[in-house]
């Protein structure tokens, strides 16, 4: 399948020098979804030397499907010392995860959040340190759920664009177009939040 791919794009190209195309990973990471393939695609981004060709489902040693991440690279790859991508499907899923518990965070969904991290690891997914450290600052806390609709968040979304540059790498607590606390963890943030008693609830947010 690779080499048919080289000789296509060879043949397309005349001006331009031969198409070189090296893989620097094809292990197997057993991706159940297009949508979760997509994410990974984004993920997978950083790590690579230059234009990703593309994820394909390939065949196992019993000809059953199993999806896979394939990837190619234009041009000389700069590998890490071990010459391979260090990138597992636990690490994929403890980003994705990450990433969508900080959301729920941003928006005051703390019951969610946890709730996230508890179905990941019912799942037998071992969380990384980050996330740990999320799980125990949310298993600390009673979270509460409201019955009557939570107000618009718009001064805050606002707030923290704004702010972006200020904040950067730092836990916020942002209350309209303030921000009431903030700190190098959740933890540390909602602790202030807690102190000051506030009779409506912050949004609080990681500023990346």
């Amino acid at each position: 399948m690779l080499e048919s791919l080289i000789e296509s794009r060879n043949s397309q190209t005349t001006s331009q020098p031969p198409f070189r195309s090296e893989i620097l990973s094809r292990q197997r990471y057993a991706i159940g979804s297009k949508e979760l393939q997509a994410r990974a695609s984004t993920l997978l981004q950083p790590h690579r030397p230059s234009s990703l060709l593309g994820i394909t489902s390939l065949l196992d040693e019993q000809n059953s499907p199993m999806s896979s991440l394939f990837i190619a690279c234009k041009g000389e790859p700069k590998l890490k010392p071990s010459g391979t991508l260090n990138f597992s499907l636990s690490d994929l899923k403890n980003e994705l995860l990450l990433r969508d518990v900080k959301d729920l965070l941003s928006k005051g969904e703390l019951a969610r959040a946890r709730q996230s991290m508890v179905g990941a690891m019912s799942a037998g997914l071992r969380l990384t340190e980050p996330l740990l450290k999320l799980y125990d600052a949310l298993s600390s806390e009673r979270v509460v759920t409201q019955s009557r609709q939570s107000p618009r968040r718009n001064n805050e979304a606002t707030w923290i664009k704004g702010n972006r540059s200020s904040y950067r790498g730092k836990w916020v607590a942002v209350l309209g177009e303030n921000v009431v606390a903030s700190g190098d963890t959740f933890k540390e943030v909602l602790a202030i939040v807690r102190q000051q008693r506030l009779t409506t609830t912050p949004i609080l947010h990681h500023v990346e």
